[in-house]
């Protein structure tokens, strides 16, 4: 039964057998289709995204990428595959392949992305070199490997030993002249350009601190090491509020250089020092002479002490005054921070304060100044405030509605009994001085580089045109300023209302 069941089977599948061959030539014919939108995707160097659109027969496509998650990612969605790059910071393009595949079949597209913009910096822009030569590396940061250093004059005494994006190293040879020496070395990368001034010292050599404004802490660590200083010492003096960075120095005729900082302001030094123990080769010398002449400084005049000689010195547009300190042993160059008024101000139109002016009286003149009660008449006509919790007897403050200049505070100080003034005396509860308070501290000051207020040349001229000619600073830092005819004075200063708020604050009392 089962032989029967076989051959019956084998013959029904040689009946099919003439059918298969057709079948097969025509699975042959029949190769799956593969298209993709580009074979070319070009970024800019910034980070970015486009898409390839993929088109096939299979039910599937895969993607493959050796430079996939280094600098670009890909993405499915449906039939687009997205490439997204991220932002190229080298000064050089770059490239990739993405191979896509289905059914056998392949296709490849090349990714491209645009070079950044080459970026070149040394560490310093000035290189000092000692008198003796030798080699010196200058740190150099680049996003490129073809930089390129040459001498922009040809040289005898410096040469490029070594470049590459990390350092530049230079070698010079003994310097036998008085004078200093210098030359220039171009950098470049792509278009990137970069000039670096290299001087060696002389067998005479003059300093002098580092004169940008502001010279910040970091900025005068890199110029005092660009020429061989080294840090000794930092010491801070509370009392002063001030700290001194302590450098030596590699020049044999220059024993240190010291910068001072304000302690409440380190944004730049305040005062440089640099003192050496050679004053012969600076008292009375031409070639000093000539240095600072070349440097911009111009003798305004000098002093003599004993056995001290002081010369002092200025410099057009600049931020420092140069005061030299001669003594039998030592010369000693201090450059001074000068505070500069480098624009204009807006001040009072006329003179602050004339009323309440009139309402000042002097016990020792015999004037009798306003009463506390018609002041207090007057200003509550205005409906100004009285600050109640001042809880002081002389004084009143009042918060006004009404102000006569800009002030939005007027003051009123009383005599009171008490000390050479007895109970009963007719100038008791009457004006000894009046004040007003003015929020923009710019009518009459303005703030320095180190935030330091100063008077401004308007507001000074605003008073002296008015009689009032300017005094001095006193020890609290009122600026003081008096009208003889009117034997009046007046105390300008900066003050902060409660604590907190600085403002203009003027008074005004009878001398």
């Amino acid at each position: 039964m089962k032989r029967g069941i076989y051959h019956c089977t084998l013959a029904l599948l040689l009946a099919l057998l003439p059918a298969l061959p057709s079948c097969k030539a025509q699975t042959e014919l029949e190769e799956t289709s593969l298209t993709v939108s580009t074979t070319t995707l070009s970024f800019a160097s910034t980070a970015s995204e486009q898409s390839i659109s993929v088109q096939t027969s299979a039910e599937s496509w895969s993607y493959l990428s050796p430079q996939e998650f280094s600098w670009f990612t890909l993405e499915q969605s449906g039939s687009q595959l997205k490439v997204k790059v991220k932002a190229n910071t080298e000064a050089r393009e770059r490239t990739g392949v993405i191979a896509i595949s289905s059914g056998g079949q392949q296709r490849r597209v090349l990714v491209k992305q645009a070079a950044a913009e080459a970026t070149l910096t040394a560490e310093l822009n000035r290189i000092e070199l000692p008198q003796e030569g030798g080699t010196r590396t200058i740190l150099l940061t680049s996003n490129g490997e073809a930089i390129k250093a040459e001498l922009a004059t040809a040289s005898n005494w410096l040469s490029i030993l070594e470049v590459s994006p990390t350092k530049l190293v230079l070698q010079a040879s003994p310097n036998k002249e008085q004078a200093a020496r210098s030359a220039k070395i171009n950098l470049s990368l792509g278009k990137s350009l970069r000039e670096l001034e290299v001087v060696q010292q002389g067998t005479l050599s003059y300093y002098l601190p580092l004169e940008i404004y502001p010279a910040p802490l970091h900025q005068i660590l890199n110029y005092e090491r660009a020429r061989g200083s080294v840090l000794a010492s930092v010491a801070t003096d509370q009392q002063q509020g001030r700290t001194v960075y302590h450098f030596l120095s590699t020049n044999p005729q220059i024993a240190s250089i010291d910068y001072s900082f304000q302690t409440k302001h380190q944004h730049s030094y305040y005062t440089a020092t640099i003192t050496s123990q050679h004053p012969e080769l600076y008292k009375g010398n031409a070639a000093f002479a000539s240095y600072l002449s070349a440097q911009g400084f111009t003798k305004q005049g000098e002093k003599k002490q004993d056995n001290i000689l002081i010369e002092v010195y200025s410099k057009d547009k600049g931020s420092y005054a140069l005061q030299v300190v001669y003594t039998p042993t030592a010369v000693t160059l201090t450059f001074q921070y000068l505070s500069t008024q480098r624009q204009s101000y807006a001040t009072f139109k006329t003179l602050p304060m004339q009323l309440q002016l009139t309402r000042l009286g002097n016990r020792k003149m015999n004037i009798l100044g306003a009463a506390r009660s018609e002041i207090a008449t007057y200003e509550g006509g205005l409906q100004s405030t009285l600050d109640k919790n001042l809880g002081v007897a002389i004084y009143d403050r009042y918060y006004v509605k009404q102000s006569i200049d800009g002030e939005f505070v007027r003051g009123y100080f009383f005599y009171a009994a008490g000390g050479d003034i007895p109970a009963g005396d007719p100038h008791i509860d009457h004006i000894t001085a009046v004040q007003g308070l003015y929020e923009q501290t710019s009518l009459g000051f303005y703030l320095d580089d180190f935030g330091e207020y100063h008077l401004t040349q308007e507001f000074t001229k605003l008073l002296s045109d008015a009689g009032y000619k300017y005094q001095y600073r006193l020890q609290g830092g009122q600026q003081f300023f008096y009208n003889s005819s009117k034997k009046t004075a007046l105390f300008a200063s900066i003050t902060t209302l409660d604590g907190v708020k600085y403002v203009l604050q003027i008074q005004a009392a009878l001398l």
